[in-house]
């Protein structure tokens, strides 16, 4: 259909569009952010001019749902029909809550050369993103007068920009003296969806990205052994032994706590005094 791309393996909520034999396709065109405010037209602050933000909250991600409604077996999964089918998706977007919206990567679509999972199973490795999301709307339409084929349109809003990949973890590294660690972001925007995990015994560890110059520090901090310090960057907050400590954390270079840029970034993690302590990091490389 003219004004669509490649297709995609795509899940809401836990229900695999994809698995019922839907056909998923999204608008031409890279993913894209909406602009923040200095970077727009001048005049937008005029009545009648939209409001845009200086920071990127939530972002509208178009899908267009593809029903064959003459080929009910064409996917070997038992295909409902029409109107069921209807039936469940409205079910699915109504509910007015958020869910995880993901994205099966073309080379982790369930076997190889596979684009749906009656083909090679339901895509148990490769690449998924995931961002939360909830519905704004459902726009399904017949698009011929025989009921051939069926295509409805839904808007999610993403609740933060961006899709995340799977998780990385460094592991427990030692603080026993200055640690000099490579963290690689392997996604095509910075993440800030981080979080930095310290044992004790550590005193008023810093966190420096020689890459991008930011910098976080935990002042006034004197951890024992066992202790456990948790900066949650992502949601801002830092927890020392599970208590909410926000006054402990200083930062510099970017209005959140930290953020590793696309590609490599050299971190430097410090301390007053070193000991036994550990410090482990986990990250989400962040796409749009």
């Amino acid at each position: 259909m003219p004004g669509t791309t490649q297709l995609n393996h795509w899940a809401y909520a836990g229900f695999d569009f994809n698995a019922v034999g839907l056909i998923v396709r999204t608008p031409v065109g890279p993913g894209q952010l909406p602009p923040l405010r200095g970077t727009d037209n001048p005049n937008a602050g005029i009545p009648g001019g939209l409001f845009v933000p200086k920071v990127h909250d939530t972002r509208p991600v178009t899908l267009d749902l593809w029903m064959p409604a003459n080929s009910p077996s064409a996917y070997g999964l038992g295909w409902p029909g029409v109107q069921p089918m209807l039936d469940i998706l409205a079910t699915l977007f109504g509910d007015c809550q958020q869910h995880a919206l993901t994205v099966y990567m073309p080379d982790g679509a369930g076997a190889p050369g596979s684009l749906y999972p009656s083909q090679g199973g339901p895509p148990t490795s490769g690449l998924t993103r995931t961002a939360n999301a909830y519905v704004s709307v459902w726009a399904p339409a017949d698009q011929n007068q025989g009921g051939e084929l069926y295509i409805g349109t839904v808007t999610f809003i993403l609740t933060d920009p961006y899709f995340y990949g799977t998780p990385i973890d460094t592991g427990p590294l030692s603080l026993a003296q200055q640690l000099s660690l490579p963290v690689m972001n392997p996604g095509n925007v910075a993440t800030r969806n981080i979080q930095l995990y310290f044992s004790g015994p550590v005193t008023n560890p810093t966190v420096l990205d020689a890459t991008n110059g930011l910098s976080l520090t935990l002042t006034g901090v004197a951890a024992g052994s066992g202790a456990s310090l948790e900066v949650d960057i992502y949601r801002f907050a830092c927890y020392i032994n599970g208590v909410l400590t926000m006054g402990a954390v200083s930062h510099a270079g970017d209005a959140s706590f930290m953020r590793f840029d696309p590609g490599m970034n050299m971190l430097q993690i410090t301390a007053t005094t070193y000991g036994a302590g550990t410090v482990e990091i986990v990250y989400q490389p962040a796409y749009l």
